[in-house]
């Protein structure tokens, strides 16, 4: 792969497989192949604004499976409902206030988060839209300190939606010990907000490197710290993986909007890929809490170190390395070309004390064919070595792979020789032995053996009595359990010098894990389908009036009651509703207004006590007339064209006319000429004129 600086800027005639951008998909235009690592949109979408209305509007379909994030209040549109939902939690607690905490829509890095007990204390929009969220006392400590996880997913692709998530991510701790909050300490920020680019500016920041210590920690280290303390870790990492499936699914109606927008699929275009980091917080229950979504979460490795007053140096940060460099690699491997080479080979090297083992690499007489397998960790290859060694050895030694195996051979095996007393090596053919699955590293053979026939007639060139056959499989091997007969060295290595793949930290959790779990949860992509399927413009991302009476049509709304006009009504009701989220003022409803136009019509004529069934019932009607819309309009050009064929061909007379029209009377008074008779010829069908 090459480094940024020395990729070409893409062209039809040069793409790329990968485009890595910075901040959004529009970082760099013209884009005609490959991949890019951001979603038209993605920046937006995941504002906090967007992210927790969209959230919310989920909650009210489903309260049981979307109540993992805090209450959230979005400002300045809903300030009067904050103040009285303020005054009633007041009074209800009375002398603990609650605390909220307001963060800006499109800040990051902690950036303009303050905390305030008392909704005038608001600063006001300032030309931003903030959340006010409840903040949340009851949090789990460790060494008295406020931590929350960052976890790393991939969304892989939007149709088929395909979510990965990365085994391993980053704790970030606070750096003042915790304290409930007061009118005494709400701004103290190295308290109560975890977020790394501030907390890196305190003096009390720990840069430790060890596991379980330092202000920045791996995930899997906490994991450990909290399985320790009695916690059930697995149960809180399936309940992290199923909180970013739904919160995916919660957007994803948005993303596919944005998407058909930018790409379409008639030309050539890009498929799109994206990193996105989920802040956790775990209460003392060990519940977590989804506090936002990064669409650019920070990939640097570096860290800083103050060296002198004054200068800092940016030096490598082993933690985030570990991480990080694990996540670029894995999912550029995930999206790789299937031509591609795709997975790096780690080699292991065990060396002995008494001996030096090196193998020699030299290709097989074309006699014979060595069989490999491309999984490596499936290769049955059998590298036979016979040893020189000093202490003797008994004559028979027992073979591990003879007990409790009597079965007789099945295949042919190609075994390599070698003869490291002398650096000679012999390819010969013989029966293998039967593989186990429980076998690893070093197996050593009786010279004996009845399953290698043909190796115990091979002696060595320089005829020694004590040897040893040490057979070496590449596979899934556990011999621990097992004690090596007169092994002449030390245990704990391994004799190996092989390759082996490196595991992915990716692990694909939608659709293979819970896709029947939460299939019923995505209504907003389908409900995006429908969006899509009833735009009049292609490339649009919003819904004009026409659109919207074809929507009407399309999905025969009038079978419902719903006449033209009061379609038109509810357009311009909602449209109004919805210029909130149009600054560019540009013509037509967007997706988020389509939303609340659906929730009316479900409201109206699919009533039921439950939301999301009458949400359901609705997107099915639309769903089912407009498949046969589509059919129908298939048909009807074929039978319009069987129709026409039918109907019997026609004269036709040219010059029907028998008066003479008002404009020819109007010339006559201009020109020189005059028509003095006008006659039909039936012979001809023609005109006689006498000028």
């Amino acid at each position: 792969m090459l480094l940024p600086s020395q990729c070409p800027w893409p062209r039809r005639d040069q793409p790329c497989d990968v485009t890595w951008h910075a901040v959004s998909f529009y970082d760099q235009p013209d884009i005609f192949s490959g991949q890019v690592n951001k979603f038209p949109g993605s920046l937006e979408v995941f504002h906090k604004v967007n992210l927790f209305r969209q959230l919310e509007l989920m909650k009210q379909m489903y309260p049981d499976d979307f109540n993992f994030f805090p209450r959230t209040w979005l400002l300045p549109q809903q300030y009067h409902e904050f103040s009285n939902d303020v005054r009633h939690l007041s009074e209800r607690r009375g002398r603990h206030k609650p605390t909220f905490i307001i963060k800006p829509s499109e800040g990051s890095q902690g950036e303009g988060i303050y905390l305030i007990r008392d909704p005038q204390q608001y600063s006001g929009p300032n030309n931003r839209s903030h959340v006010a969220q409840e903040y949340l006392a009851n949090v789990l400590l460790l060494d008295g300190f406020k931590f929350d996880l960052r976890v790393y997913a991939v969304l892989r692709s939007l149709d088929p939606l395909e979510v990965h998530i990365c085994h391993e991510g980053l704790a970030r701790f606070s750096t003042v010990q915790y304290e409930q909050p007061s009118n005494r300490n709400l701004g103290e920020t190295y308290m109560h907000l975890t977020n790394y680019s501030l907390n890196k500016r305190s003096a009390t920041f720990d840069k430790s490197e060890k596991e379980d210590e330092g202000s920045k920690r791996k995930l899997t280290s906490v994991f450990r710290r909290l399985q320790r303390m009695g916690y059930d870790t697995q149960r809180l990492w399936v309940t992290i993986e199923r909180i970013v499936c739904k919160t995916l699914m919660a957007v994803i109606g948005e993303l596919k909007v944005e998407l058909q927008s930018v790409i379409s699929p008639c030309k050539p275009h890009p498929t799109c890929f994206q990193v996105l980091g989920f802040d956790i917080l775990l209460l003392k229950d060990l519940r977590p809490v989804l506090l936002e979504v990064n669409s650019n979460p920070s990939l640097s490795i570096m860290g800083e170190q103050e060296v002198a007053p004054g200068i800092v140096e940016y030096i490598p940060s082993i933690k985030d390395e570990e991480v990080k460099r694990a996540l670029i690699r894995d999912t550029l491997i995930l999206i790789a070309p299937k031509n591609k080479k795709t997975r790096r080979r780690r080699k292991k090297r065990h060396h002995r004390t008494q001996v030096t083992v090196e193998d020699m690499e030299v290709d097989p007489p074309p006699s014979i064919k060595l069989t490999r397998h491309r999984n490596r960790k499936r290769e049955r290859d059998i590298s036979i070595r016979i040893v020189e060694e000093d202490p003797p050895v008994p004559e028979t030694v027992k073979s591990i792979f003879a007990e409790n195996q009597p079965r007789p051979l099945v295949r042919q095996e190609t075994c390599r020789v070698f003869h490291e007393a002398q650096g000679e090596q012999t390819n010969v053919e013989s029966p293998p032995m039967p593989p186990s699955p429980h076998l690893r590293g070093p197996v050593f053979l009786d010279a004996g053996d009845q399953h290698l026939p043909a190796l115990t007639q091979q002696q060595s060139p320089t005829g020694g009595e004590n040897k040893q056959l040490v057979a070496f499989m590449e596979g899934d091997v556990d011999i621990s359990s097992q004690p090596l007969p007169n092994y002449p060295y030390p245990e704990s290595s391994e004799d190996e010098d092989g390759e082996e793949e490196e595991e992915s930290c990716l692990k694909e959790i939608y659709p293979a894990l819970y896709a029947d779990d939460l299939q019923h949860l995505r209504v907003m992509d389908r409900l995006a389908d429908v969006f899509i399927g009833c735009l009049s413009v292609r490339g649009c991302s919003r819904m004009g009036p026409t659109a919207f009476r074809m929507f009407a049509r399309k999905c025969r709304l009038n079978k419902k009651g719903l006449t033209n006009a009061s379609i038109d009504i509810l357009y311009i009701d909602v449209k109004r509703k919805w210029e909130m989220l149009n600054p560019d003022m540009t013509a037509g409803l967007s997706f988020h207004g389509f939303v609340d136009i659906c929730f009316e019509i479900a409201r109206r004529k699919f009533h039921t006590n439950s939301k999301a069934k009458m949400m359901e019932e609705l997107v099915s009607y639309c769903e089912e007339n407009m498949k046969h819309r589509a059919v129908e309009e298939e048909v009807s050009p074929t039978r319009l064209s069987a129709q026409m064929s039918r109907v019997p061909k026609r004269s036709v007379n040219l010059f029907p006319r028998r008066t003479i029209t008002s404009l020819e009377e109007e010339t006559e008074k201009f020109f020189p000429r005059r028509i003095t008779s006008l006659e039909e010829d039936t012979d001809n069908s023609s005109f006689q004129v006498q000028m």
